[in-house]
C-alpha cells in the first residue's frame, strides 16, 4: 500500500503547487490593475491638477499685466511696441485657456471654466472698445468695464484654484488607498505561500518510507 500512499501524497503536493500558481497569477493581475490605477492617478495629478494650477497662475499674471498697461496712459501716447506687448498677453491668455480646455474637468470646474471663458471674451471686447476710445480724442477714457470684468475673471480663477486643491487631495487619498491595498495583497500572498510551502514540506517528510532493519539473530 506504500505505492498508493505515495501517489496520494504526490497528488496533494500537485494540488498545492497548482494553488500556488493560481495565487501568483491572481496576485499578478491584481497588482497590474493597481499599478495601472496608480499611474492614472499620478498622470491626473500632474496633467489635470499641477499643470492646471500653473495655467491659472499664468492667467492671473497676464490679466494683471494687461490691466496695468491699460491703466497707465491714454493710447495716443503709446508706440507700436506697447500694442505688441498687449497682444502678446492676449495671445498667451488664449493659449492657456485652450490648454486648460483639453484637461479633465469636473462638473463644478467645467461650470466655472465656462463662465471664465465668457468673461474673457467680454473683457477682450471691452478692451478693444477702450483702445478705440483712447484713439478718439472726443470720447472719455473709461476703464470701469475693464476693471469689473477683470475682477470677475479673478474670482473664477480663484474658484478654479480651490478646485485643484480639493481634487488633488481626493487623488492623493485614492492613491494611498490603492498603495495600501497593494501592500496588503502582497503580504497575504506571502503568508499563503509560506503556509503552502510548509504543507508541502510536511507531505514530503511524511511520505518518505521508513526503512526497517532486520535484527541479526546472532546478537540474541
Amino acid at each position: 500500500m506504500k505505492w498508493a500512499y505515495a501517489i496520494k501524497s504526490k497528488m496533494k503536493v500537485s494540488v498545492l503547487l497548482a494553488v500556488v500558481m493560481i495565487i501568483v497569477m491572481i496576485n499578478n493581475l491584481v497588482e497590474r490593475k493597481q499599478i495601472k490605477s496608480l499611474k492614472n492617478d499620478f498622470k491626473e495629478i500632474y496633467q489635470d491638477r499641477l499643470l492646471v494650477e500653473s495655467y491659472i497662475f499664468q492667467l492671473y499674471d497676464h490679466l494683471y499685466r494687461k490691466l496695468e498697461m491699460l491703466e497707465a496712459h491714454p493710447y495716443s501716447e503709446k508706440d507700436q511696441a506697447w500694442y505688441e506687448q498687449l497682444d502678446q498677453h492676449q495671445d498667451a491668455i488664449s493659449d492657456l485657456t485652450n490648454r486648460y480646455r483639453e484637461t479633465l474637468l469636473t462638473v463644478e470646474e467645467e461650470k466655472h471654466f465656462g463662465t471664465l471663458q465668457d468673461r474673457l471674451k467680454r473683457l477682450h471686447t471691452a478692451e478693444n472698445a477702450l483702445l478705440q476710445e483712447g484713439v478718439d480724442q472726443n470720447t472719455d477714457y473709461d476703464i470701469t468695464a475693464v476693471h469689473t470684468l477683470t475682477g470677475e475673471c479673478f474670482v473664477h480663477l480663484a474658484s478654479l484654484s480651490e478646485i485643484q486643491v480639493v481634487e488633488g487631495q481626493v487623488l492623493r487619498k485614492r492613491s494611498s488607498k490603492t498603495l495600501m491595498g497593494s501592500i496588503s495583497t502582497s503580504h497575504f500572498e506571502m503568508s499563503v505561500l509560506i503556509f503552502i510551502a510548509l504543507m508541502i514540506q510536511v507531505l514530503i517528510l511524511t511520505g518518505k518510507p521508513i526503512t526497517t532493519f532486520k535484527q541479526n539473530p546472532g546478537l540474541n
